[in-house]
């Protein structure tokens, strides 16, 4: 890998700032066309926004990746399978496709990453300290479960403003952190690329250009691509044949959404409810019950995921055993889901 950053700053520079310009002037065209978020009982937000924050991030990503010394040929695959993605959670937003409908398209797109792309997920790491958890025969089935459970797991942590987009600018630095310190040969231009777009999406979410550029969503296309794009990257990293990471170290680096999912699901299941069954039981909801502003929310999960991340990052940069890294992610889990527990049910109780 190259590390000389001089040949990304253009692409760089271009991909923020066609991001931000394509939420500018889309931003009228999906209000005329009720590409937007209504507010209800699990929104909070006042009147409509535009769901088009997703459509920016891959305009700016393509543009980016475009100019660069690449191009897209090498990269075809991955763009191949984001284009239905793309389209499908644009007519998500659009009109609310079925769950079974959303979760088709995605098994497609996994196949095509499976066999055009040839990114699989064919061992779990040396886990327990026996040898390299191998999967002869079943990678197909586990690569799509855990492509799928990532992407939705996304979907449902993007509930407040910045949350999902910042989650995510986090796993792509702690990559580029884990391939600049290990000076490892590996191509990272799609996540440079990537991280910039998501950084020029996260500042209009976030309001920071006032009435200048009015606020947008991610949108399930948004969140969709994301997750997609973090798990193509991370599957790619370690499961090549000299791989960058370690899987467990992935779990690591996108610990809050996932860690957020299987909570959840716990919860759901131990109150006899579908895990499936919409709620205001995400950590984001929990603690916002409690009565703390969106941005105290969003900084604090922000600081958590930066620290898990960052300590993932260490753990594997020091190459520190696997069947360690996997207790330790476990444990944070335990306290992470009973301290969420005691919350959720001390706020019921206070509202009963």
């Amino acid at each position: 890998m190259n590390m000389n950053l001089d040949q990304h700053v253009v692409p760089v520079f271009v991909t923020f700032i066609t991001t931000i310009f394509f939420i500018y002037i889309c931003y009228n065209f999906s209000l005329r066309i009720d590409l937007v978020d209504n507010p209800n009982w699990r929104k909070n937000h006042k009147g409509k926004i535009p769901l088009i924050g997703g459509l920016a991030i891959i305009f700016g990503f393509t543009f980016g990746c475009l100019i660069s010394e690449r191009g897209l040929t090498e990269w075809r695959p991955l763009f191949l399978c984001m284009l239905p993605l793309a389209v499908v959670g644009v007519i998500d937003d659009h009109g609310d496709l079925s769950v079974n409908k959303r979760i088709i398209f995605q098994v497609i797109t996994c196949l095509i990453m499976f066999y055009y792309g040839g990114v699989k997920i064919s061992n779990f790491g040396n886990l327990f300290g026996l040898g390299d958890i191998n999967i002869d025969g079943i990678e197909l089935v586990v690569s799509v479960v855990c492509v799928i459970g990532v992407i939705n797991a996304l979907n449902l942590i993007d509930g407040i403003d910045g949350l999902c987009s910042s989650v995510s600018i986090i796993t792509c630095l702690s990559i580029l952190t884990i391939v600049k310190i290990n000076e490892t040969p590996a191509e990272i231009s799609l996540v440079i690329y990537f991280t910039s777009a998501l950084i020029g999406f996260l500042i209009v979410n976030l309001g920071i250009f006032g009435r200048l550029i009015n606020k947008v969503f991610l949108g399930d296309a948004g969140t969709t691509i994301i997750g997609f794009f973090l798990c193509w990257y991370l599957i790619k990293l370690s499961m090549s044949p000299d791989p960058i990471l370690r899987p467990i170290c992935a779990v690591w680096i996108l610990a809050l959404p996932i860690m957020d999912t299987i909570s959840v699901i716990f919860r759901r299941l131990l109150a006899k409810k579908s895990p499936f069954h919409a709620g205001r039981d995400h950590v984001h909801h929990i603690l916002l019950s409690t009565g703390k502003s969106q941005y105290f929310v969003l900084i604090l999960l922000s600081i958590f995921s930066i620290l898990i991340s960052g300590i993932g990052v260490f753990l594997e940069v020091n190459a520190v055993p696997e069947i360690y890294m996997f207790i330790g992610i476990m444990i944070i889990f335990l306290i992470y889901h009973y301290a969420l527990q005691i919350i959720y049910f001390r706020t019921k109780m206070k509202n009963f």
